[in-house]
């Protein structure tokens, strides 16, 4: 396991830079871990979305699998993550919890899971986003 700061997690060749390196001979994956906040607050809203979806692609086409923490909750008080709407805007398919992934596709929102306290907001900002 290594932590990288944000110059070298969000490399300015892509983020194909940081992950093909890494799955060198006997490694089976990649498995990356980054804050939706901390991403937003450095990258800023057009290329942390370009960022997301440049993930989205390395997760489908190479054995990589991306988890973006995000400071949902709102059930036990919390403050609402003002990277909350960025990010559920930029996964317009599927968003996951540790419990609970949503699906949206032409107006209809599927949970497969368990709704519990942490998902609460993430939950509530999908389904607020889809009445409109």
């Amino acid at each position: 396991m290594t932590t990288l700061d944000a110059p070298l997690f969000y490399p300015t060749q892509g983020q194909a830079a940081l992950v093909d390196p890494l799955l060198g001979p006997g490694r089976l994956g990649v498995r990356l871990l980054s804050s939706a906040e901390g991403a937003l607050a450095y990258l800023g809203e057009s290329e942390f979305r370009r960022v997301e979806q440049e993930m989205d692609d390395l997760c489908e086409t190479r054995p990589v699998m991306l988890l973006c923490h995000l400071r949902a909750g709102t059930a036990r008080g919390e403050p609402r993550s003002p990277a909350l709407d960025t990010f559920v805007d930029t996964h317009a398919d599927e968003l996951r919890c540790p419990l609970l992934t949503i699906h949206r596709t032409a107006g209809r929102v599927r949970l497969r899971g368990e709704v519990d306290v942490a998902s609460a907001g993430l939950l509530e900002t999908v389904l607020a986003r889809c009445s409109r």
